[in-house]
């Protein structure tokens, strides 16, 4: 795979119908790129409109964009209105490359749509930009300034009807969130304050440098890093480490109906972002960190609702340029809430409260 060679493709092709073994195929043929076009196309369609969970489609829908370019626009049209919010949002992200300009017609009343009627904000947001990259007319004439201005009233216009968003305020113990109706005390990861505790697998553990958690799995230790500008996740055990994920700041590991999951963020970075990796074991007794869900920003706080379900502050990235002018998001922070299939929607603590409206 890392030689990029036309062998590596069929096998990977197989390993794509196999559970395990689908994390490491679709990361696999994403590095081969373009030699893996002709055997992966078919495939890979087929697996985006499967019914398996949200990620491994959106990986195929994001796969099949980049390989087959203008050859793809079927199945991720289709994919705009799945059943999962994971895979709408990667679809609706997929469609902005040029190859896709000349179905401006068939993807821009679907995507129009989700922005206004998605209960996603993930959805909304890769809707907007999408749409705004579809329509935007060629910098400079005459045309992009005159949408230039119209956009700059329709964002003036949204700013001034933005009561509804919720803001967000680090704190002592928390941070704070305030809505149209009340306030709420969310956990937050306070980095290296204090050292984290070591237990069960993870008793004698080497004393390691910007570690955020020490969490025993499995008779393994998994281990979460934070250096600031990045960090990962491994598992330490039996004589031997394992990286499960690098090149992110591994925050928080959690329990969510009945999994590890462990927050991550890139909150140094210019578009701040955020996901929920989902720490699952194969057949085999290895362990993978899937990306589970995609966080419409980088994480603030967390918390539970009443059913389990995991409840986040996100803080939003700035719009992407692509008609000349800068837009402000929807909303800087966002309330959104992870349920157990991993689907990502609005939360609204006065519908669905967490247990009691103050701290935590």
């Amino acid at each position: 795979i890392h030689f990029k060679s036309p062998e590596a493709v069929k096998p990977l092709v197989q390993e794509l119908s196999l559970r395990d073994c689908r994390l490491h195929a679709l990361e696999g043929l994403e590095r081969l790129g373009p030699l893996a076009r002709s055997e992966a196309m078919v495939p890979l369609t087929a697996l985006l409109e499967s019914r398996e969970e949200g990620w491994v489609r959106a990986m195929a829908a994001r796969l099949l964009a980049s390989l087959g370019q203008g050859e793809a626009i079927g199945p991720l049209r289709r994919a705009l209105e799945a059943d999962h919010s994971e895979v709408q949002a990667a679809a609706a992200a997929s469609l902005r490359q040029d190859s896709f300009r000349e179905h401006a017609s068939e993807v821009l009343p679907v995507l129009a749509r989700l922005e206004v009627e998605s209960r996603s904000p993930l959805v909304r947001q890769q809707a907007r930009w999408s749409r705004r990259w579809f329509q935007a007319p060629k910098p400079g004439t005459e045309e992009a300034r005159a949408f230039e201005s119209a956009t700059f009233e329709a964002w003036e216009e949204r700013r001034r009807s933005a009561e509804h968003c919720p803001t967000v305020t680090r704190r002592e113990g928390g941070s704070e969130v305030k809505t149209a109706h009340e306030v709420l005390l969310l956990h937050h990861f306070r980095w290296r304050e204090p050292p984290p505790e070591t237990k069960g697998a993870c008793l004698g553990q080497p004393e390691l440098e910007w570690a955020t958690f020490l969490e025993p799995l499995g008779g393994m230790c998994l281990i979460g890093q934070s250096e600031g500008f990045g960090g990962g996740l491994s598992l330490s055990g039996q004589g031997a480490r394992t990286v499960l994920r690098w090149g992110v700041s591994a925050d928080v590991a959690l329990r969510l109906h009945g999994h590890f999951v462990v927050l991550t963020s890139t909150p140094h970075l210019h578009l701040p972002e955020g996901e929920l990796l989902r720490i699952d074991r194969t057949v085999s007794g290895t362990w993978v960190a899937v990306p589970w869900v995609t966080l419409p920003g980088s994480w603030e706080g967390y918390a539970y609702d009443t059913q389990g379900n995991l409840v986040v502050a996100t803080e939003s990235p700035p719009e992407p340029i692509y008609d000349g002018v800068a837009a402000e998001p929807e909303c800087t922070y966002d309330m959104v809430r992870i349920t157990r299939d991993g689907q990502l929607e609005d939360f609204t603590p006065r519908e669905s409260s967490l247990p009691g409206a103050q701290p935590l």
